[in-house]
């Protein structure tokens, strides 16, 4: 009896589903295309929004960016009418691995740049260039030191290598209503050109060639590195 009920219940129920589906009427192709209609006219407004706006102030997160990934950081910009922006933007990455050398420690990635962003008529798509410095230091590991005059050494633990270059990209970047921005740069390059400081005084100390050697190997590697990025997001306010 229990079985039956319970068959009488769903029936109905199926019932009343179908016949409550039937009475509605369907929906229209304008009523099912008005949704994204909408999406299409928001992000087509974008060039409007950045021809009535005079500055941007974003933040930024790039997952693949060489050489240290998951780098974040800022972006204050120049709007300089809706075909160019003039921007600061500041990075850093910091991981604890190893994974130019066995036995270096901790690495510190910072990068300044000035970049130009044109839009050659476009509402989001632009290019990016400019210049930038880089700012890169390297803690060795305990081991490395350890070799050197038995442990007892000065404060040589910091590689740090700096230099200018330059950066170049293409992105889309739109506004939105109240002015709200989202950016993503598919791919930007930055390139070291000149070193303008390298210091390490390890290899003062470090009798160990073999040390030497890796510790060169890493200063030679980090210096003109392409600086590869994939996908840089930036989130924030254009007023």
């Amino acid at each position: 009896m229990q079985l039956l009920f319970r068959k009488k219940i769903i029936l109905a129920a199926l019932l009343t589903w179908t016949s409550i589906s039937m009475a509605e009427e369907p929906l229209t192709k304008q009523e099912i295309q008005k949704p994204s209609e909408e999406v299409k006219e928001a992000l087509l407004e974008t060039k409007d929004h950045r021809a009535n706006t005079n500055y941007v102030a974003l933040l930024n997160y790039s997952p693949i960016d060489l050489l240290i990934p998951s780098k974040i950081g800022f972006t204050l910009g120049l709007i300089n009418g809706p075909e160019q922006t003039w921007e600061f933007e500041y990075l850093k990455g910091t991981v604890s691995v190893p994974f130019i050398v066995e036995d270096l420690g901790k690495m510190t990635d910072e990068r300044f740049s000035l970049i130009g962003r044109s839009y050659f008529g476009n509402n989001s798509f632009n290019m990016s260039y400019g210049l930038s410095y880089f700012d890169f230091s390297l803690h060795l590991g305990d081991k490395l030191l350890n070799r050197v005059t038995g442990g007892n050494y000065p404060s040589i633990d910091v590689v740090q290598i700096q230099a200018v270059g330059f950066n170049m990209g293409f992105g889309n970047r739109w506004v939105f209503e109240k002015n709200i921005t989202f950016g993503v740069d598919w791919i930007s390059w930055s390139q070291p050109v000149s070193l303008t400081k390298k210091n390490s005084a390890f290899l003062d100390y470090a009798t160990n060639q073999e040390d030497r050697d890796d510790v060169e190997k890493a200063i030679k590697f980090i210096s003109y590195f392409p600086r590869l990025a994939f996908f840089k997001l930036q989130f924030g306010m254009s007023f």
